[in-house]
């Protein structure tokens, strides 16, 4: 009888293996709203690069599934309020840096969020912050259209749901602290305030940056917060966006309860009474890092 072959398994393949294993219960782990959004931006991202090597339907998805904040016409396609919220379509290093930032920023600051307003929340908070901006391109649009995007310059990104869901819990939460290299541990909310002023510095370049959709998803955050704290009422109308109610709870400016009490979780008191984020080293050294700007694709060249 032969004897029967010794089938060799390589180191190779078993980091691969253990790898993508440890990838996959990393990835599931994640809240599931969060997951989703990354999943989706990242895919989205991704068959954008190859379509730029097919023109014609480079230019489809532009016409149709980005925002041209030019009225009438976004009334015969108004899913481009919610669907240009999740394209991110330059290519290149700035194409890839645009889409990076954002989406680090939306786990660094979403991932708890979610974990204690629930996925439901979350989801409203990055939709209608989102769309917040795109009608801010359309009021400004006439006025400010270096600002705003048009017919031919459509706007493109996340970074108005991202600065949306920055100054959400900037609002409910501001005493929440990030920790930013060669800054140190600083307020939430004065980090959103230094990406509008930033904002308002790019009015007076021709950077090619919708400004007008960071301010109109900031807007519609700190809005949105207000509603959840009870400072301000809300429509009957709109009370499916907060839970049935016109506010879900009335926190004060101090709090942020976790799931384990006021004290535990990924949040603490100090001794000054204020909500420091225990961040690991990974966040003091990419947390310094700006939003980058909604970019404003061109239609590929024909």
């Amino acid at each position: 009888m032969s004897p029967t072959p010794i089938q060799n398994v390589g180191w190779g393949s078993i980091v691969k293996r253990t790898a993508v294993n440890q990838f996959r219960t990393w990835y599931y782990r994640q809240p599931s709203a969060l997951r989703t959004i990354v999943t989706i931006n990242v895919a989205v991202y991704v068959v954008a690069q190859f379509l730029h090597l097919w023109p014609a339907g480079f230019r489809f998805v532009m016409n149709h599934l980005a925002l041209h904040p030019v009225f009438p016409d976004i009334l015969f396609e108004p899913w481009q309020l919610v669907t240009y919220n999740f394209m991110h379509t330059s290519g290149g290093l700035s194409g890839l840096l645009h889409i990076g930032f954002n989406m680090l920023w939306l786990f660094w600051i979403g991932k708890e969020f979610e974990r204690m307003h629930g996925s439901r929340q979350f989801w409203t908070v990055y939709l209608v912050t989102g769309v917040g901006g795109g009608l801010m391109c359309l009021l400004l649009q006439p006025l400010f259209p270096d600002i705003t995007g048009s017919g031919v310059v459509p706007v493109v990104g996340a970074s108005g749901s991202v600065l949306g869901v920055l100054m959400t819990v900037a609002i409910l939460y501001p005493y929440k602290k990030i920790g930013l290299l060669f800054f140190g541990v600083v307020r939430l909310l004065y980090v959103v305030v230094g990406f509008l002023i930033i904002d308002a510095l790019l009015m007076l370049s021709s950077s090619g940056t919708a400004v007008a959709a960071h301010w109109g998803g900031a807007l519609s955050g700190f809005l949105f917060a207000k509603v959840l704290r009870d400072e301000l009422n809300a429509p009957s109308w709109m009370a499916p966006l907060f839970g049935g109610r016109r506010s879900r709870s009335r926190r004060s400016s101090g709090s942020f309860h976790g799931p384990a009490g006021p004290d535990q979780g990924p949040f603490r008191r100090n001794d000054q009474h204020q909500l420091v984020r225990l961040a690991p080293p990974a966040r003091l050294l990419f947390g310094r890092l700006p939003i980058d700007p909604v970019e404003r694709s061109r239609p590929h060249p024909r």
